[in-house]
């Protein structure tokens, strides 16, 4: 599993060394007096930078939350909040200070849910596991399909090769056969375009690569499950491509490239793009809608919504 977006294939040629010495600095020298920030003993410190004092104002600028280890060998999500919020004087919470709302709210989720991830504390992620990734699958198959004429068999499988992926990117710890064939069966139960029964499931799973990281791995994926020369026209590039433009809020195509290997990131996108008008006229909020009541976004909006309000330190 791939929490840092910094992380990923992309994220990776990204310079983050000024970021992540920045910050170390300032919060060794703020210490226990940071202007904005939620942590305990045992969880990973939730940081957030809005601009309110010189030192935050020098701090260099990056564009995606990014997990590091503090001084005191501490996990840390750290958040650059200052295009999202206007400041005002004092302020005792976060929302008291938006000016963007929708950006606000996918950079907080986005923190949000890596902050927990990294803490092991996936308890709000369980129930709609199910949601998350079949609403992943939609969105690259139907992507994909636009441009690989597919037959509805081969548009299933292909759904239910990419759903495999989202599964194993939102395992826990190792992946083993229990994981594998607890994947099996979600993918049973799911409402892909034709449903099919753990015994079409299975052969089409068995072919595949478990334990995946990256783009490559899902490609590698798709070329096996489907055996298809149709499949030659897929590749790494192209996937990129076809999905670089479906997202237009905070990070654009990196945010997508990112999501397509790390879950908090798609779990920000995902719920940004299918519960705030800000992006419905994206081309994943059209997907998303199409398959509403498949993915059951209802159930998952509320979980996550739930979820945000939770915290109430925000």
């Amino acid at each position: 599993m791939i929490i840092n977006p910094y992380e990923t294939s992309f994220g990776s040629m990204i310079n983050k060394k000024p970021i992540v010495e920045g910050l170390t600095k300032y919060l060794v020298s703020s210490d226990l007096n940071l202007n904005y920030e939620y942590s305990n003993a045992d969880d990973c410190r939730l940081v957030f930078i809005t601009g309110v004092n010189d030192d935050e104002k020098e701090l260099p600028l990056w564009e995606h939350p990014i997990l590091f280890e503090d001084h005191k060998g501490k996990q840390v999500v750290a958040t650059d909040m200052r295009k999202y919020v206007k400041l005002a004087g004092d302020f005792t919470n976060l929302q008291s200070i938006v000016k963007d709302k929708g950006g606000f709210e996918f950079m907080l989720l986005r923190a949000m849910v890596m902050s927990d991830m990294a803490s092991g504390v996936y308890g709000s992620f369980t129930i709609i596991e199910k949601n998350i990734s079949l609403a992943f699958s939609y969105w690259l198959s139907d992507s994909i399909s636009s441009v690989v004429l597919l037959n509805p068999l081969e548009k299933s499988v292909l759904e239910i090769i990419i759903m495999h992926y989202s599964n194993m990117l939102l395992v826990n710890g190792e992946i083993d056969s229990s994981t594998v064939e607890t994947s099996k069966v979600k993918i049973s139960k799911s409402k892909t375009s034709l449903p099919m029964n753990l015994k079409g499931v299975s052969p089409i799973i068995d072919k595949l690569k478990h334990d995946v990281k990256d783009i490559d791995d899902l490609v590698a994926n798709i070329k096996a499950g489907l055996d298809s020369p149709k499949t030659d026209m897929i590749d790494t590039n192209t996937v990129v491509n076809m999905l670089g433009s479906s997202w237009f809020g905070p990070g654009g195509s990196e945010s997508v490239m990112m999501g397509i290997e790390s879950m908090p990131t798609w779990i920000a996108m995902l719920y940004s793009s299918s519960s705030n008008k800000s992006y419905k006229r994206s081309r994943l909020a059209t997907i998303l809608e199409k398959h509403g009541r498949k993915i059951d976004l209802k159930e998952l909006n509320k979980t996550l919504e739930l979820y945000i309000k939770d915290r109430t330190f925000i």
